[in-house]
């Protein structure tokens, strides 16, 4: 969030904590420490870090704000590609073991990391006063565009976690179906820059209506995937649609900042608030699979959750510009 110490200020002590995290988790043995390690420490490092970065980033654009924050974020999706797949076959030899491979994952994110630090600064000044501003939330637009993408992300991140589980289901080889996070997130990262050209020329809510509706139509049609070839063109073509999802939240936020020195603390606390969805989101369906033995009714309700938000999202666009064919 912004405050009066800088934007990039506050990358130091979380890019250090996310690089502990992934050190600390390769001598993890007991399932407490793993989520310790990993999920509270990284968790939390990760989150800290990308509020800041998105806004710094943002200072720097506003025509092409859409494509360059597209960009930034296809890092997650770059490394969603590399990281599974490196993993995968350094856990292969013995030699390695899983400490030294999670510890190499580490030596990655500790040169990447350094070249963020180093060169993430922001233009604008940093915004003085309260750390919070809660009178954002007296804003229709900002709570529209906060509730509806709140429950984008309640169904998104459902295909990433069980859709390898599910193409085992369906007779899936085991070093293929490994591959299906690998190739969501290779698709996802050609989906976050298009929609952001996409939402240069038209507007960045007007191209997540566009992303949401397609998204939610694809989680609704997994009930009807059985064959490999299937399942391998859906996760190109989910991975496509959701990446741009997650590209274009901070464009539509920033789109309803009223001044660009104040967009750290409104992505900041609509994050915070999007967090709860994406830690409950997964375990909800989790719990379906386990109770019904399927994936049916997992694919529902985070397709019925992405449409409903997809409809929020258009109330907020039509509450900033009424006119269809405006660019907003």
């Amino acid at each position: 969030m912004a405050h009066t110490e800088g934007t990039d200020g506050v990358i130091y002590v979380p890019a250090l904590a996310a690089i502990v995290s992934v050190m600390m988790t390769s001598l993890c043995t007991e399932y407490y420490q793993f989520i310790l390690a990993q999920g509270l420490l990284g968790g939390l490092a990760s989150g800290i870090l990308f509020a800041p970065a998105m806004t710094c980033v943002s200072h720097y654009f506003r025509r092409r704000r859409g494509v360059a924050l597209g960009l930034t974020v296809t890092g997650s999706s770059t490394g969603g590609v590399i990281f599974p797949i490196a993993l995968t076959r350094m856990l292969k030899y013995r030699s390695l073991g899983f400490g030294w491979s999670v510890r190499i994952v580490g030596f990655i994110i500790l040169v990447t990391m350094t070249v963020a630090v180093l060169t993430l600064k922001e233009r604008l000044p940093p915004r003085r006063g309260a750390v919070l501003l809660p009178s954002a939330f007296t804003q229709r637009a900002y709570i529209l565009t906060t509730a509806g993408i709140f429950f984008m992300t309640w169904g998104l991140f459902t295909p990433f976690f069980y859709l390898p589980q599910y193409a085992l289901q369906q007779g899936m080889g085991h070093d293929l179906a490994d591959y299906m996070p690998a190739i969501l997130n290779a698709a996802s990262a050609f989906g976050r820059v298009v929609p952001g050209l996409a939402a240069d020329k038209v507007g960045p809510f007007n191209t997540m209506l566009v992303e949401g509706t397609c998204t939610g139509v694809l989680l609704l049609c997994w009930l009807a995937i059985r064959s490999n070839a299937a399942i391998i063109i859906f996760a190109a073509l989910y991975g496509f649609f959701s990446g741009g999802i997650v590209s274009l939240m901070s464009p539509c936020f920033a789109r309803i900042t009223p001044h660009m020195n104040q967009f750290g603390t409104y992505l900041g606390m609509a994050m915070a608030v999007l967090a709860v969805a994406g830690l409950t989101g997964t375990p909800i369906c989790g719990a379906m699979v386990q109770s019904y033995g399927g994936y049916s009714e997992c694919a529902i309700f985070s397709g019925v959750a992405m449409l409903f938000g997809s409809l929020l999202v258009a109330w907020a666009r039509l509450d900033i510009q009424a006119g269809l064919w405006q660019k907003v």
